[in-house]
């Protein structure tokens, strides 16, 4: 009788180590399932930066790298504007809004200041180019955009990101805010505002 030959030790033992381990594998896999993943919410909470409420403070630097403060408008009325970044398409389209709207906030006594989380060198390339004639103020740490609540997380192309929600407010001669117009579109939000002051909404 022909005795039958056995595989060397070494083969036995690799293959009875990968069939257990793929029986582990499947084994734990019945017994942990992987757990869901909550996405971010992207809708904003009720704000307390509403009309009636004083106006935070701030100390920015404008486009020619000096500090600019709401406090040094004290007596006199603000229209503050938050943009997302200078040179973007729709950024321009608004901050030329505000621009060509400037004779009608002027007659209504409203200083207009644009903010955005650029640096004041960037601010002063963009105000050149478009021909801003008012100032522009760099919130580079984002710090002016949280008091305000418009620095929320945002979703684009499936990617969440900390950015501005753009947003504008009127501030009064003492300090309190008048009206708050939040989550604006570039398109059309400065006309609609120069309206709304002239229609004496917003008359002081």
């Amino acid at each position: 009788m022909t005795e039958r030959k056995r595989a060397p030790a070494t083969k036995r033992a690799a293959k009875a180590s990968k069939g257990k381990t793929a029986r582990g594998v499947k084994s734990a896999g019945k017994a942990t399932k992987p757990a869901k993943v909550r996405k971010p919410s992207t809708r904003p909470r009720p704000s307390t930066i509403v009309p009636g409420v004083r106006a935070p403070d701030f100390t920015l630097l404008d486009e020619t790298g000096s500090p600019v403060s709401l406090a040094d408008f004290a007596g006199r009325r603000v229209l503050l504007f938050f943009f997302q970044k200078a040179s973007t398409p729709g950024c321009t389209v608004e901050a030329c809004g505000f621009r060509d709207e400037m004779p009608r906030f002027r007659a209504t006594g409203v200083h207009v200041l644009g903010v955005s989380p650029d640096t004041w060198r960037r601010h002063a390339k963009f105000k050149a180019k478009e021909r801003l004639p008012y100032p522009l103020l760099a919130d580079k740490d984002a710090l002016t955009c949280q008091a305000y609540d418009v620095w929320h997380q945002k979703l684009f192309w499936g990617q969440y990101y900390m950015g501005v929600v753009r947003s504008t407010f009127l501030i009064g001669p003492d300090g309190v805010l008048e009206q708050v117009w939040r989550d604006v579109h570039h398109d059309g939000h400065a006309a609609d505002v120069a309206a709304w002051l002239a229609e004496g909404s917003g008359s002081r």
